[in-house]
Formats: structure tokens, C-alpha cells, sequence
């Protein structure tokens, strides 16, 4: 009888030491990172390698309005994405659809062959940015938490936001939609944002 008695506390324990080892267990992801391309400084001491297109969440082929802010510059440019697990290839178009360069990034090599954008502007950095708002959650949080980064996850209605930080202070705010990514790098003051077009 005394053994039934215990047999709650017994079950809650043993659903507490479960509930405990499934939180603790780390993700073993083989990250493959890009080394031959230094690190992309996610603040002004903490950096990261990119990581291959193998870690895309899903094969992307659409056409988008890309605008990109920043306190002393706006410039907008139609934006042909076509990504998958070989790389990420953005065909940089004008107003008339024709082609005005490109950015490529595949067998660990980004090439930039466009003067759309402005000297300051890092491929590597423009190749980031697409990486936090389109490869798989679990390996974009272990490459940021490697480097004492921490990714945040918050689904809301027809949004996902995703959120980096780094020691509780706000890095940078991914927004997701079916139609729309919207980046917020609160860090380097920027925002980009890629609208779904049909032109």
C-alpha cells in the first residue's frame, strides 16, 4: 500500500528528470561553416562564419522589391532570388526587368558583380542578412550561440519574428511573412526589406 502511496511522487520525479535531460540536451549539428570567407562581425566584438546553403530552410524562387535604409542613404531595386542547397543566386534587375548584375554565393565563394550597391556595403554581410531570414532555425541558433549569441524564435499571427541578441541586448529583428522579410539590424542602423513582387 505504502508503494502505491508513493507511486505519484515517484511518476512526477521521473517526468521531471525527462522534462529536465530533453531542455538540457544539446543539438548536434555538424555545422558546415565557410572559414575561406573570415568572419561577418554580428556586433562590434562578436563574429560568426557563414554557414553553407546546405542549411536553407526551403528552396526559395521568387522575385522581390528590395529596399535598403540607412540613416544616410535609401535606394530600392527589383531582386530575383533563386536559392537552394547547390547556393544563393540574387539577380539585381532594374525598373524595366533588365538585368544589372549579380550576387552569388557558392562552393564557399561570394561574387559580386554589380556597382548597385554602394562600396560600404559588404557582400559577405548582404549574404548574412539572407542566411538569418532564410536558413533553419537549429543552425542559425548553434552558429550564434557558439559565438555567445542567442537567437529568439516568436511566432505570431502570419508572422514569424526572429530576434538576435547578444548579452539581453537587442542585435537584430527578422519579421517574416508569406509576402514579405523584413530586416531591422538595430546594431549597424539598417533596415532591408524584401517585398514579394509580380513585375
Amino acid at each position: 500500500m505504502k508503494a502505491l502511496k508513493n507511486l505519484p511522487i515517484v511518476l512526477l520525479l521521473n517526468l521531471n528528470l525527462l522534462f529536465i535531460s530533453c531542455i538540457s540536451t544539446p543539438q548536434n549539428i555538424d555545422l558546415q561553416v565557410q572559414k575561406d570567407l573570415g568572419k561577418v562581425f554580428v556586433t562590434n566584438t562578436k563574429s560568426i562564419y557563414l554557414l553553407s546553403p546546405d542549411f536553407l530552410s526551403k528552396p526559395v524562387d521568387k522575385l522581390f522589391l528590395m529596399t535598403f535604409e540607412s540613416d544616410s542613404f535609401k535606394f530600392s531595386t527589383p531582386i530575383y532570388v533563386y536559392a537552394d542547397k547547390s547556393g544563393i543566386y540574387l539577380t539585381i534587375l532594374n525598373n524595366f526587368g533588365i538585368d544589372m548584375g549579380s550576387l552569388n554565393f557558392s562552393d564557399g565563394q561570394i561574387e559580386l558583380d554589380s556597382t548597385i550597391f554602394p562600396d560600404k556595403i559588404k557582400p559577405v554581410y548582404l549574404i548574412n542578412e539572407f542566411q538569418n531570414a532564410f536558413y533553419q532555425q537549429a543552425a542559425l541558433s548553434q552558429n550564434l550561440k557558439n559565438s555567445s549569441l542567442d537567437l529568439q524564435i516568436l511566432e505570431e499571427e502570419n508572422c514569424q519574428k526572429r530576434i538576435i541578441k547578444s548579452s539581453k541586448k537587442l542585435v537584430e529583428e527578422i519579421e517574416i511573412s508569406s509576402s514579405s522579410v523584413v530586416i531591422t539590424n538595430h546594431i549597424r542602423a539598417y533596415k532591408i526589406t524584401l517585398l514579394e513582387s509580380d513585375y
